[in-house]
């Protein structure tokens, strides 16, 4: 994982390496926890990072757990707001639809969906 810098007075993009996503950490408005988002590129409208082919990791609990993405697509974060950026390969999980996860977790009877948010505080150490 590489940090990068967020500076819309030098790019108008954010694009990773190949073979790499972006990882935006946000703090939004009214909220302690620190959110996570990954896309696959950025672009500037102003003081605003326009985040593109926007996922959130989540994960089902089974005999075996396992990680999936749910898309969020494009989302327009302020600057203000974000903590830091950057590129890491991309992983596994980034691809895997929620059907394909459950396939995965070997026991489709015991599946149970942790939600995003409990995901987030898990990432940050923070209470939901």
């Amino acid at each position: 994982m590489e940090s990068i810098e967020l500076n819309p007075d030098r790019s108008s993009l954010v694009v990773p390496k190949e073979g790499y996503i972006l990882m935006i950490r946000l703090r939004m408005p009214n909220r302690t926890a620190y959110e996570t988002l990954f896309c696959d590129y950025g672009t500037f409208v102003g003081r605003t990072l326009r985040m593109v082919g926007c996922r959130c990791k989540t994960f089902l609990v089974g005999q075996l757990p396992c990680d999936y993405a749910v898309q969020v697509g494009e989302q327009d974060i302020d600057l203000n707001h974000i903590i830091d950026a950057f590129q890491l390969p991309t992983p596994p999980w980034y691809y895997r639809l929620e059907e394909d996860a459950a396939g995965l977790t070997e026991a489709d009877h015991l599946v149970q969906e942790v939600g995003v948010l409990d995901v987030f505080a898990e990432m940050t150490g923070a209470k939901p």
